[in-house]
């Protein structure tokens, strides 16, 4: 959940709708989940990678995504002793229909977002798709408590 804008133009309502469904809504959603994960569970998060590079009238969103990635890390640390793994995984612009589909749909904020990128292009949903499964797999059962940012190295 996102709603975006510069700092004076967030209401209260903005704030609690992003904090609620972003932080409060995992949290709840895990804590619920949690007495039905067998041992070896695995709790993947998903946040952005704007926790780690700013863009304007992004505050409220990227507070509520670092937040998720802090809420991962301490509930990895208590959840371990059960074999359950939490990380969080955070994509860069990808074209989904997130925020109305404008990374998606508009060629012009497609091109832009590309070239501040590694690769030279916006994400795919899959590629994100592929990346949680690689970390819910048992190939990476050693991994927990990580931010694995998959953004074709955006804004490096």
């Amino acid at each position: 959940m996102g709603i975006f804008g510069p700092l004076e133009g967030v209401t209260t309502d903005d704030f609690d709708t992003v904090m609620g469904t972003n932080v409060r809504g995992a949290f709840f959603l895990i804590q619920s989940l949690v007495p039905l994960l067998a041992q070896g569970g695995r709790v993947i998060n998903v946040s952005t990678s704007l926790t780690r590079h700013t863009s304007p009238a992004t505050s409220v969103y990227s507070a509520s995504k670092a937040a998720v990635e802090a809420l991962s890390r301490t509930l990895a640390a208590e959840l371990g002793p059960h074999g359950i793994r939490v990380n969080s995984i955070a994509p860069g612009p990808t074209a989904t229909d997130f925020n109305g589909g404008a990374m998606r749909d508009d060629a012009g904020m497609r091109q832009v977002l590309a070239g501040q990128t590694a690769l030279g292009r916006v994400g795919e949903p899959e590629e994100i798709g592929d990346a949680i499964a690689t970390l819910a797999s048992e190939g990476l059962r050693w991994v927990t408590a990580q931010r694995i940012e998959v953004s074709g190295g955006a804004l490096l």
